[in-house]
């Protein structure tokens, strides 16, 4: 039985790059601390007062533009939404 040869080609496979996550510039309107944690990636985003600007993970936005609206006042309007997405 003749020797049978071994390949010496080695596979070099390159590790896969991690897709950035994709973010949207969100600011409070609001004069307050607001913690949210997102319902997708459970990443915590925590705006500290009135005018601060945190990057939110697109998948986590339905969760943050739910929170802009959830507030009746008296008469059945809303209140002013408390974030602005840039």
């Amino acid at each position: 039985m003749p020797n049978a040869r071994r390949s010496s080609k080695i596979d070099i496979i390159a590790p896969q790059e991690q897709n950035e996550a994709e973010t949207v510039p969100v600011r409070l309107m609001k004069e307050l601390k607001v913690n949210v944690i997102g319902a997708v990636t459970g990443n915590t985003y925590i705006f500290n007062g009135a005018g601060s600007i945190v990057n939110v993970d697109k998948l986590d936005m339905e969760n943050i533009n739910k929170k802009n609206y959830v507030h009746n006042s008296c008469c059945g309007s809303y209140s002013s939404p408390y974030f602005d997405i840039l």
